[in-house]
């Protein structure tokens, strides 16, 4: 680790206790879903920066596309993701395209919102979006579908546990043929 970093650990939701103007820059990592006032931790962001500091914050979307007409509605995909979309809106999970102007709000200049895109397989034509396809669908499929969906469909949605684990293992093996051509924005 570099001689001039430090990590501490601290609820950033709460009042900072740094000086005002001491940072030179400030990252945020996968918050969205965790941060209820987003206005308030950014005028926080933006009072403990120094002039002239940066902020960045990197976002996955936790929602998907497809263009092709690779999903339907008579498949456990879209059924998964029209259920995720409808429970996790209120809960702000999908904070990134309101950012840039919450940012500016607070005052911040020079706002950029830079989006990837993200394929879910290895469907794309091109050899690099392929391989990235290839390592987000073991992560996504593997960890990040039941880990992320659980809580919310059971406690919010008030699915049964053998109720979701059934479309979470049909979701699973749609993704893993590569029939679905699903992308998502980080």
């Amino acid at each position: 680790m570099p001689p001039n970093v430090k990590f501490e650990i601290d609820d950033a939701t709460l009042e900072w206790t740094f000086p005002l103007d001491y940072f030179d820059f400030i990252h945020a990592r996968t918050l969205a879903g965790a941060i209820q006032d987003w206005p308030g931790l950014l005028k926080q962001c933006f009072a403990h920066c120094k002039p002239g500091g940066q902020l960045e914050i990197s976002e996955g979307r936790p929602d998907f596309c497809c263009d092709d007409g690779s999903l339907t509605e008579d498949m456990s995909t879209f059924r998964w993701l029209t259920e995720f979309r409808r429970l996790s809106r209120p809960l702000g999970f999908d904070i990134s395209p309101l950012l840039p102007d919450m940012l500016r709000d607070v005052g911040f200049e020079d706002v950029q919102l830079m989006q990837r895109v993200v394929p879910l397989g290895t469907w794309p034509k091109d050899p690099a979006l392929k391989e990235i396809g290839r390592w987000f669908r073991v992560q996504f499929v593997e960890m990040a579908l039941e880990s992320y969906s659980l809580a919310l469909f059971t406690r919010t949605g008030g699915w049964t546990n053998e109720e979701f684990q059934v479309l979470i293992a049909k979701v699973r093996e749609e993704l893993k043929s590569n029939k679905v051509h699903l992308y998502t924005h980080t």
